[in-house]
């Protein structure tokens, strides 16, 4: 069969791979082989042609980036429509107002994006069944067989690309097939004379944390793996240490991202060398890598590399300029760099560097058949098969925007954007990279962005900064102008109020909304100027839905957040900052002034947090912390096969001989597929041998018990406690205080592997069979590892071993009779979602089935 000319090609190399595409989160690893997700494709298609469309019809993409994002992708291109892919990340409102403005006709959604109130037909997709599953508004059609495939014309519309936006609001690109196979057939020529060595060489694990609504995080996350056939990583955004965690644990090879995040990720590298080097001994060995080759440049950094996992080899950065300081780190520590250049426009590249054949700087040299030049005033002019029509001049050529420089040997340099050039009253123009670099370098500083001041005199340098709280922005403005010639010398500047800037979904600023903001500054009618606090009051105000002004400097965080919102607040300073947190950083007696203070304390571009006194090498003291083991065994085969036995054939014996059990929903509970989360009133300790031995033995062998870790803390014998509970009932230690980011990912280990975590939302036994208040804790369970809740009530476990006794009663005359009742699963909340409401509805759910439960009982 003649290959296809069109992207419907790498459905059928999707079809025949063996690779595997995941979606990887802090907590959740979940994957698809690719040849399932060509089926679902399929099956999408099917459900389009369904309703009447294809053939250019447009169909948006509202699906978290993984395994799904492809199966609607693939989808509608098969059924012969227009891909429009949106940021689920984005308003809610930008969803709906895309569907009136483009005339969306239907929609591919997941079943965890939140929900925007769509007008058009929704094939809803699910990681849990079949992609293709009938939502509220799908209606009730059979899965029909595909459609015929539509003509293999390149010039036709493929999809429908909104642009970053940085000094605008986002606009529409249509990009053809064609154009993006200029593209992919340049890289799969380029690929061509290795592909013998990729052969024997161990499979490639690209992690890709671009996002997939645009076009260069399709290029390395969808169609670059499929040209190598490849395993492909879809990192969600994380803060670094998640995702140094990720990345080595899915045996990444490559990662794939914006400058922002490698820049926050080599700070926290930056962080984990000084803590284990000290300060003194990481530069030092920083400046003996410095001329050598980069084996010997992996070597000296072997044990700090670990921190990535020991195949990470290369970075690709794209969607912005990455920072030349933030790149030679990566050098120096033995990684190979690699950058390109593009735009929406361009489909999206231009040139690509060669990780065999780079200069520190470079972007690369021009992709074959894709023409480059520099215009007389420095503006980067493209012309190719790549470029999108519609976009260029009466020759051919499309007007970047863009300023660089190509050197002898065809390489391109990039030198900032057109607009953002300054021109001094002396005529000389400013690039602004340089300065905005300058001032990031300064203790401190967030970010920077350097415009023209948008009032007075022409041609005065301003900048905007974003700061850490108790930075002191005008030092930081004196010590970097100390370093600039006088014509390039910051003479206005103003401190964003907010944390961060407003971004693209690649870590672009928006410039033009800055420069909007720095206008009302200067008419009065701006937030006024920010406080050493004021960004962290902000935020903490917005966890914890308080007032910013009921909140002080001498506020405890304690008084103002709850465990779960102090973690979520470290998390997303995390994020913002860059700094890896220690959990005492976001203890409830910690005051925000001294979180403040701090948080100032980093390294430039961010860095470690150091709570105490520094030790005597000048590395941060190591923070005193929790150390919650996760016992990776306790997945291993053999463990689970004894687990097994041991609870069937021991524990499910003795529990019959001693119980009599009425159980009721069991057969409801095994028709859910796993993983799902099992909460349940709580009276006594036996209360998990009740669900456990009213499910069938194939269900019941999957459940994990949840359990304090504190208790295992206080135990003189905690440790062999805990590791005899994990061996023989998988036991997830519940983290009552601190940060319970340690649980999360225990349990998402758990669920990984389809087990099933048991939880008390209670946390407590009761005294008297009624229930207590539930934690919002099975919320955030259930939200964070995209669980389906399954209620569930016991009733009569309380006079058999009530809280405070130490041996059973009522046992040894007759069986106790006890009675269980599982309930219908309910769906888990989406992102954004306000637990509460969740919580209230659960607690209602099992204080009707325990009502059941009684009268059961009470008939024993």
């Amino acid at each position: 069969m003649k290959a296809r000319r069109d992207l419907l090609a790498y459905l059928d190399r999707l079809r025949r791979g063996s690779g595997e595409v995941r979606r990887v989160e802090p907590y959740r690893s979940r994957g698809w082989p690719a040849r399932r997700i060509a089926v679902e494709a399929e099956r999408v298609a099917g459900q389009l042609a369904a309703r009447g469309i294809g053939d250019g019809t447009r169909v948006a993409i509202w699906v978290h980036d993984g395994p799904l994002w492809l199966a609607a992708f693939f989808g509608i291109l098969r059924a012969g429509a227009i891909a429009v892919p949106l940021d689920t990340s984005a308003d809610p409102g930008e969803a709906r107002d895309a569907e009136k403005a483009l005339g969306i006709a239907a929609w591919c959604t997941d079943s965890e994006a939140p929900r925007p109130g769509l007008d058009a037909p929704v094939i809803e997709l699910d990681f849990r069944r079949s992609a293709c599953r009938r939502g509220p508004q799908t209606g009730d059609f059979p899965l029909p067989d595909s459609p015929p495939l539509p003509p293999d014309v390149p010039d036709r519309p493929a999809e429908i690309v909104l642009t970053s936006g940085t000094s605008m609001a986002a606009r529409p690109v249509s990009v053809g097939h064609g154009n993006m196979r200029a593209v992919l057939d340049a890289l799969d020529a380029g690929i061509g004379p290795y592909r013998r060595w990729l052969r024997i060489a161990p499979r490639l694990r690209i992690a890709c944390a671009l996002p997939l609504s645009h076009l260069y995080g399709q290029v390395l996350g969808v169609f670059v793996p499929a040209l190598l056939d490849a395993d492909t990583i879809l990192l969600a955004p994380m803060p670094a240490p998640d995702l140094a965690r990720s990345l080595r644990r899915e045996r990444a090879w490559v990662l794939a991202t914006v400058p922002r995040t490698l820049a926050l990720l080599a700070a926290w590298l930056r962080a984990r060398g000084v803590e284990r080097w000290g300060a003194e001994g990481f530069e030092e060995r920083l400046a003996r890598a410095a001329g050598r080759p980069w084996w010997s440049r992996a070597l000296l950094f072997a044990r700090l590399r670990l921190e990535l996992g020991p195949r990470l080899v290369a970075v690709v950065s794209g969607g912005a300029a990455l920072d030349p300081t933030t790149a030679e780190l990566w050098r120096l520590l033995g990684y190979a760099v690699v950058q390109g250049y593009g735009m929406t426009e361009t489909a999206p590249l231009v040139t690509l560097d060669h990780p065999f054949d780079s200069r520190p700087g470079s972007l690369g040299r021009p992709l074959p058949g894709v023409e480059l030049r520099i215009a007389p005033d420095g503006e980067i002019l493209v012309r190719g098969p790549n470029v999108v029509g519609g976009a260029v001049d009466v020759d051919g050529w499309l007007h970047t925007g863009d300023l660089g420089r190509l050197d002898p040997e065809g390489r391109l340099w990039f030198l900032g954007r057109k607009e953002e050039r300054i021109v001094t009253p002396a005529g000389l123009n400013l690039e602004t990279g340089e300065i905005a670099a300058r001032l990031a370098a300064q203790a401190g500083v967030v970010d920077a962005l350097v415009l023209e001041r948008p009032w007075g005199e022409s041609g005065t340098v301003c900048a905007v900064l974003v700061v850490r709280p108790g930075c002191d922005p005008a030092g930081a403005v004196r010590a970097a102008n100390e370093s600039l010639p006088d014509a390039a010398r910051v003479r206005a500047w103003s401190v964003w109020p907010e944390a961060d800037f407003p971004r693209t979904r690649t870590g672009k600023p928006r410039a033009g909304a800055i420069r909007e903001w720095l206008k009302a500054e200067a008419s009065g009618s701006a937030a006024p100027p920010a406080g050493p606090i004021d960004a962290l009051t902000r935020m903490v105000a917005e966890i914890g839905g308080a007032e910013p002004r009921a909140l002080a400097p001498d506020t405890r965080l304690g008084d103002a957040l709850g465990s779960l919102d102090r973690v979520e607040l470290a998390t997303r300073l995390e994020m913002t900052y860059g700094v890896p947190l220690p959990p005492e950083a976001a203890a409830p007696e910690r005051r925000l002034g001294e979180l403040a203070a701090e948080l100032s304390g980093g390294a430039p571009g961010g860095g470690e947090l150091s709570i105490g006194a520094a030790s005597p090498d000048g590395a941060p003291a190591a923070a005193p912390s929790r150390v919650v083991p996760e016992m990776r065994w306790r997945g291993w085969a053999p463990v689970r096969a004894l687990r097994f036995v041991f609870a069937q054939g021991v524990l499910r014996p003795v529990w019959g001989s001693l119980v009599a059990l009425d159980a009721a929903g069991a057969d409801r509970v095994a028709r859910i597929d796993p993983p799902f989360l099992v909460a349940a009133n709580h009276a006594s300790i036996l209360d998990p041998g009740a669900v456990l031995f009213a499910l069938p033995p194939r269900v019941s062998s999957k459940v994990a018990v949840t359990a304090m870790w504190e208790h295992f803390e206080r135990s003189r014998a905690g440790s062999i406690q805990y590791a005899l509970a994990v061996a023989g009932l998988d036991l997830i230690p519940l983290l009552q205080t601190g940060d319970w980011r340690p649980t999360l990912r225990i349990a998402g280990r758990v669920a990984d592997r389809g087990g099933c975590p048991l939880v008390f939302p209670e946390g407590e036994r009761s005294t008297d069979g009624g229930m207590l208040p539930f934690s919002r804790g099975v919320a955030i369970l259930a939200r964070d590892l995209h669980l389906p809740v399954v209620p569930c009530a016991a009733v009569g476990l309380l006079g058999v071993l009530p809280k405070g006794a130490h041996r059973p009663r009522n046992v040894w005359a007759r069986r106790a009779p006890v009675a269980i009742r599982f309930g219908e699963p309910l769906p888990a909340p989406r992102v954004g979602d306000d637990p509460y409401p969740f919580v209230e509805e659960i607690r209602a759910r099992i204080a009707a089935l325990l009502e059941e439960a009684r009268e059961a009982a009470g008939r024993l």
